[in-house]
Parts: C-alpha cells; structure tokens; sequence
C-alpha cells in the first residue's frame, strides 16, 4: 500500500525541484546575470543627478556623456581651472577661474574643463600680515558677481603676454613665460581619449548660434576667520558650443549642462 505524501513533504518537494532548474538556468547565464546585475548597478549609480550633484553632461556630435562624482573610483572628479595643469597649457590662466572634472581612470581622460575671464587676483586677495604673502581667498560679493546667473559670449584669443612673476610674492618663475590672453567671458576646453585639445577658442572660433547661461552660483559659506571671504563657489550653467582642434576639425557641443565647484 503506498503512502500519501502530506502537504508539507509536497511543498518540500516542489521548493527543491525549483531551486534545481534556478540552479541549472543560472550555471548556463551566470556570467551574463552578473554583467547584467552590475550594469544595472551601475547604471543606478552612475545616472542620478540630484540638487547636490557634482556633474557633467553633455552631448558631442550625438554622442552623450554623462559623468557624476559619486566617490566611486572609476567614476569622475573635480579640480581646480585656475593655474591648474589639465588645460591649455598655452594660455595665460591666471585672470581666469573655472573647474575641471576628470575621468578618474589610469589615464585621466577625457577631461572637461571650463574657465571665465578676467579677474584681477593680485588686487583682490587679502594680505596676510603674519606673512609676506596674500591668503588664497577672495570676497564673497566679488564672487557672487563674477558668476552672477545670465548669459556670456565665448573668449578668444587676444594677445601674448610675459611674466616672470604673478603679483607680489605669490608665485614666482624661473624665467619669464610668455602666454596667450583670452578675453573675457567662457572657455570650454574638452581632451578626448587620445589626448587631443578641443576648445571653444580654438580653428575659427565661429560660435554663431552657441550660448552659455549660468543658471545658479552657489558661494560657499564665508569663513568664521574672516568675514565676508570664501575659498569656493559652485556654479550651474547650460550650454552650447562647437570645439575645435586647431588643425580644422570641429566637434559640437550639444545639451551641455554641469554643476562644477570652484576652489581658490
């Protein structure tokens, strides 16, 4: 006489031969399940901009490009424009301000920069009387002004200068250096996978139809040390622009958009 199986014995049953075909499915695509749990992973993390997001994005000749610091090491990260050695170095970057952000790979391209002119550093640092240099801040209202939400033509090239020193004590050179002055207003600059410069000043510089918008500048705090200065501000701004090589070739910018900070 056989023996009926209970309820729970059938239940039993059922939950081990599940797991078996599971168990099968996944031995055959275990490798494409765990690609694709890591994409999506990655895609959640990667693809999330909030108000306090450090980003850029931007679309070149309809191709998108989107990068988010999010303290993850293969992702981007943000420097400083100003004196800084990730942009044309044949440029004169010492009346400009601006940020950089970077893929945070073994080669640390592409790279995204933008820059805005002129500012008169020497004049507006405050002197730091304990010591014959000036301290690396500059007034909130110059800030909020330099920045001010509107619209900005594009700089071009103007004049070469020399210099053998910037301002009083605060860096000096070897020998005198001899740069590029751009004009004010905005300078993109774009270093693709192979390392060539791209730049809005660039080849013919015709920006006929380009624009950038700062949408919100965001100072930061005033330090309790010294009232009224900052050491950084965080802007906002939407744009469009063609990139030249210098050599004839142009790419264009579509869709631009970033949420950069700044730091003195």
């Amino acid at each position: 006489m056989k023996k009926k199986l209970n309820y729970d014995q059938l239940l039993l049953i059922l939950s081990l031969f599940n797991f078996y075909v599971s168990l099968c499915s996944c031995s055959k695509n275990n490798s494409s399940t765990t690609q694709d749990l890591t994409s999506i992973s990655s895609l959640l993390a990667d693809t999330v901009i909030t108000d306090t997001s450090i980003f850029i994005d931007i679309t070149l000749d309809g191709k998108r490009i989107l990068g988010i610091q999010n303290g993850r090491s293969n992702q981007w990260s943000w420097g400083l424009e100003w004196g800084g050695p990730l942009s044309d170095t044949s440029i004169f970057e010492f009346d400009r301000m601006g940020a950089t952000f970077e893929s945070a790979n073994e080669t640390g391209l592409p790279i995204f920069a933008f820059s805005k002119g002129n500012i008169d550093y020497t004049s507006l640092f405050p002197r730091d009387t304990l010591t014959p240099s000036y301290t690396l801040l500059l007034p909130v209202h110059i800030i909020d002004s330099f920045f001010l939400p509107g619209n900005y033509s594009y700089s071009v090239l103007t004049n070469d200068t020399t210099f053998d020193y910037l301002g009083d004590t605060i860096t000096r050179f070897a020998f005198p250096i001899t740069k590029i002055l751009l004009s004010s207003g905005i300078n993109i600059l774009w270093v693709d996978s192979t390392g060539k410069i791209w730049e809005t000043c660039n080849g013919t510089k015709d920006q006929t139809g380009s624009y950038f918008t700062i949408i919100k500048n965001e100072t930061w705090p005033a330090l309790s040390t010294l009232t009224g200065y900052t050491n950084g501000t965080t802007v906002s701004a939407n744009f469009d622009c063609k990139l030249y090589d210098g050599l004839g070739n142009m790419i264009h910018l579509t869709n631009g958009r970033f949420r950069l900070s700044n730091w003195f």
